[in-house]
């Protein structure tokens, strides 16, 4: 990793002098949500520990601008030295997931209060310096599924509580040393296990990395997913490379099934149809007044719906 120039020490010395002023620190919360656990990082300005709510903040050299507010959100953006456990996140693609909190300590008062809650949704790496821009409020595009989606299409997310699925009910773990990679994005399954190539279709590839934090020196699990593009016997092409950090003969790996959101899939394949949340035979248009359904004056589309997103192939 490319060591930080004298500019860069200078500002690093500046923003954590910036956060003793007034005995006010400022403490960073960062936390990827994972299948079976979540992988969390806790930082601070200045140059010793801050142990608030039973956690502790470890001293780095971190920024974030001002929270800015517009008609829908608020948004900010925290700054970070990028160590190794930043450069996985990045390589994995999971920071888009994070859930970042930015809290102001009182030193003298030892009391936190929380300016800042949102979601990562765009990251920026220069030399050194990772930058990771956050929002209060999922982006409306995102956070909604279409009318015409939701009719045809469940809009569950797959081992849910509404769903039902139950994701260790579901999995399957393959030993280290019982799978190997063969590629950056294939994995080969050694033993007598064959993949049922409908039922694993589109699974979740799912293993944990271990990453040694540079700045607090603490092991970090980190736990990460892959999607399956391709599905042989005994062989998952993932959508993504795998981690050159994962040691065949030193991680497990788990996959569990994925669902592509179509009834079919939900009653064929999962087995799960009461919980199914589709309607494919509910119309789109009202033959007697105007389209509900998808009306522009709602933010909808009008017209018949195109090919939804989330359809894999027949399942």
């Amino acid at each position: 990793m490319a060591e930080l120039s004298e500019n860069d020490v200078r500002q690093w010395a500046a923003w954590e002098k910036a956060g003793m002023v007034g005995h006010i620190r400022y403490l960073y919360r960062f936390e990827i949500p994972g299948r079976q656990r979540n992988t969390i990082i806790r930082y601070c300005t200045g140059s010793d520990s801050v142990t608030w709510g039973g956690e502790v903040y470890s001293p780095h050299p971190c920024k974030h601008d001002s929270v800015k507010r517009d008609a829908s959100a608020d948004t900010t953006s925290v700054s970070l030295a990028a160590t190794k456990f930043w450069l996985t996140a990045v390589f994995e693609g999971t920071i888009k997931r994070m859930n970042v909190t930015v809290m102001r300590y009182r030193v003298e008062l030892e009391r936190a209060v929380t300016l800042f809650t949102g979601v990562a949704n765009k990251y920026s790496l220069n030399k050194n310096i990772m930058t990771i821009e956050c929002g209060s409020a999922y982006e409306a595009g995102e956070a909604m599924l279409t009318v015409y989606y939701t009719q045809t299409h469940c809009n569950h997310d797959l081992y849910s509580p509404y769903c039902g699925m139950n994701f260790d009910a579901t999995k399957h773990v393959i030993p280290a040393g019982q799978w190997r990679k063969v590629s950056s994005r294939t994995i080969d399954l050694k033993g007598n296990f064959f993949l049922d190539q409908v039922y694993w279709k589109d699974c979740l590839v799912v293993y944990d990395v271990e990453i040694n934090d540079e700045e607090t020196e603490e092991h970090i699990l980190f736990e990460t997913d892959n999607m399956a593009q391709a599905i042989g016997r005994n062989s998952i092409m993932t959508r993504y490379a795998i981690s050159g950090l994962v040691d065949p003969f030193k991680t497990d790996l788990i996959i569990a099934p994925n669902c592509c959101l179509l009834l079919e899939r939900c009653r064929d394949v999962m087995g799960n149809l009461s919980r199914a949340c589709a309607w494919p035979d509910m119309p789109l248009f009202n033959p007697t007044a105007t389209d509900l359904a998808n009306n522009q004056n709602r933010g909808g589309p009008t017209g018949p719906p195109g090919r939804t997103p989330y359809r894999f192939g027949k399942y």
